[in-house]
């Protein structure tokens, strides 16, 4: 059975709407955020991500750190979807 995929829906600076699936959460210790991945049916090797702040707004990652953090989970995330 197909499970259907989460989405969440964002709108760019021109108010245009773009629907993107859910690839993952995760919350982060180190940062004590919480982080969705996502990405785009039409590029879906082009994971996306934001952190999501108290009122539940998508915001942008800024910090090299959680950059790096997020590689690591994504990796370990897609290692363990394989096995």
């Amino acid at each position: 059975m197909d499970k259907e995929l989460e989405t969440i829906v964002m709108v760019d600076e021109n108010g245009n709407q773009k629907k993107l699936n859910i690839y993952f959460t995760y919350h982060s210790e180190t940062f004590n955020k919480n982080y969705v991945v996502f990405y785009d049916n039409e590029d879906p090797d082009n994971l996306l991500a934001c952190f999501v702040d108290e009122k539940g707004n998508l915001l942008d990652i800024t910090s090299d750190e959680e950059y790096d953090e997020l590689d690591e989970v994504i990796e370990d995330f897609q290692n363990e979807k394989e096995s």
